[in-house]
């Protein structure tokens, strides 16, 4: 077909190859392509991802440390949001970790 002459086409225009069929995204590759291009995601939170595995080794979802007994040591996971700088001058590194919301 001739430039112009397809009533979907823009006169004067060539026409553009047709892009390749490509397989959807994974639920993990969408979370992180919406967080490349606009800092969130709609869909999921990137800890969602991990949950599973954050439960496996026993870490304690925020939502449940409120429960845990005072003194308890812990394991938890999340994604950093802030760091300290500097540290304190004897060497703490005080941090915000971020879980999925409930």
């Amino acid at each position: 077909m001739f430039a112009g002459t397809d009533p979907d086409s823009i006169p004067g225009t060539a026409p553009g190859a047709q892009a390749p069929p490509l397989p959807a995204m994974t639920p993990v590759e969408q979370t992180i392509a919406d967080l490349w291009a606009t800092g969130t995601s709609a869909t999921s939170h990137p800890v969602q991802h991990l949950r599973g595995d954050l439960d496996h080794a026993g870490a304690v979802p925020a939502d449940r440390l409120g429960s845990v007994p005072h003194g308890t040591r812990v394991l938890v996971g999340g994604l950093v949001t802030h760091r300290q700088r500097p540290p304190t001058a004897g060497g703490v590194l005080f941090l915000s970790l971020e879980d999925e919301p409930v």
